[in-house]
């Protein structure tokens, strides 16, 4: 009975965990176009018209651009965890655990533990007309980790005088509604090439503030009962404001383009409403179904801590990318260098290369693999749909594997556009 005692109160915890990474949001960096992610985002600079605005900005000045584009909706999402993949998933959800799958599922966790991720971001109603954009988006994600203490309690089941600690749990993350305007420029021409540089910049009205920070708790079983204790620091708040400003440059010859983008070049994003600084600590003694209910066994405590405002960075990053089109089949590549870990970047460099190919106007296949970044290997495939004005385009790509529904996470988007 004290066994499922504790299994019991550390399964709480280990749920109620989750449950705030799940709500908790992170804004980061505009996630990637479906045609960009289609070919694993080696396109993405040189996306052009509106969604240059968010990639490129400098691509608004090149010619060959639609006189206006209209997105009418774009949405994408990506989750991904350092362990478990959807076949792992689909075998042993619901499944009876037998002690060799208890095994299994133990080996797949590193010894550092469990690290779960997710982003998602949403756009409407952004145009581009000539060489200016005005973009909207509604950007979030969350990242969160979880020792294998917890989780090898909740499967083994605990044992006595052997102590199980969740320490090393926390996250942090953040979102926002960005509105962007972006200007592309010509610079020079010469010897068959335009370059061209543009600017974005970008109004951030800060949403949700979240993190977890200092997590503690530890739990035994002795003989006479269940003791532990444990405290955790939370900040929170519900608003804020702040801006991003990203630069970028291209050069487009007869068949070649080229491209460098710094994102998020100067960002700056203040947290004052609602905010709040509260420490939880908790202890619990010689704890035993039998005298679960006597409130003398069980103390807690929380407080505030006065903060009157937190400042928060979204990351810098550089992407340099290049393209080149063979008649009906484009060819890219892409590097992508971040400089702070977070749910949409990573400090890992990340390399990309991927086709599309066109076999009849209204259709277009693509494909791509990327190595680095924060999904070490991911392969990328989409297909893109012209209806007259009217474009459509979907993409998945997979994570941590080649295989499209092996990797230990996955990334979608779709998109459609109006171009005149």
């Amino acid at each position: 009975m004290v066994r499922q005692r504790k299994e019991i109160i550390l399964g709480a915890a280990t749920l109620a965990i989750v449950i705030v990474f799940a709500g908790a949001t992170s804004l980061a960096q505009s996630m990637p176009s479906a045609r960009a992610l289609g070919m694993a985002g080696s396109y993405i600079l040189e996306s052009s018209n509106c969604e240059a605005a968010t990639a490129n900005p400098a691509n608004l000045a090149l010619p060959g651009n639609k006189h206006f584009t209209l997105k009418l909706v774009s949405v994408s999402g990506r989750v991904a965890n350092n362990a478990f993949s959807l076949a792992d998933y689909n075998k042993y959800n619901g499944a009876y655990l037998t002690e060799s799958d208890k095994q299994d599922i133990l080996a797949k966790i590193p010894g550092s533990g469990l690290d779960i991720d997710f982003n998602g971001g949403a756009s409407a109603l952004s145009f581009s007309a000539g060489s200016v954009a005005l973009t909207t988006e509604v950007i979030g994600g969350g990242k969160g980790s979880l020792p294998r203490d917890p989780i090898e309690l909740a499967l083994m089941g605990n044992k006595i005088g052997q102590p199980v600690s969740a320490d090393g749990s926390g996250g942090q993350g953040w979102s926002a509604v960005a509105v962007g305007i972006s200007y592309g420029r010509k610079i020079i021409a010469a010897h068959g090439w335009d370059v061209a540089a543009g600017v974005s910049v970008k109004y951030l009205q800060g949403l949700a503030y979240f993190s977890a920070e200092g997590l503690s708790a530890q739990a035994v079983t002795l003989t006479t009962g269940l003791s532990g204790s444990g405290g955790m620091t939370t900040v929170q708040s519900l608003g804020g404001r702040g801006y991003a400003f990203d630069l970028g440059l291209t050069a487009q010859g007869e068949h070649a383009l080229y491209g460098l983008v710094f994102k998020n070049l100067l960002a700056s994003l203040k947290w004052n409403r609602e905010l709040e600084k509260t420490v939880y600590t908790f202890h619990f003694d010689n704890i035993t179904v039998e005298n679960s209910g006597e409130d003398s066994l069980w103390t807690s405590e929380d407080h505030q801590v006065a903060i009157s405002s937190l400042q928060s960075r979204p990351p810098l990053e550089i992407q340099l990318g290049a393209s080149r089109r063979f008649g009906s089949l484009l060819t890219a590549a892409s590097v992508t260098q971040g400089f702070e870990k977070s749910a949409f970047v990573s400090k890992n460099p990340r390399v990309a290369c991927g086709v599309e190919y066109q076999p009849i106007g209204l259709l277009a296949l693509r494909s791509g693999i990327a190595i680095g970044g924060n999904d070490n290997l991911s392969a990328g495939f989409g297909l893109g749909l012209g209806l007259g004005p009217l474009h459509l385009d979907l993409a998945y790509a997979s994570a941590s594997r080649l295989v499209p529904w092996g990797g230990k996470g996955s990334q979608f988007a779709v998109s459609t556009i109006l171009e005149f």
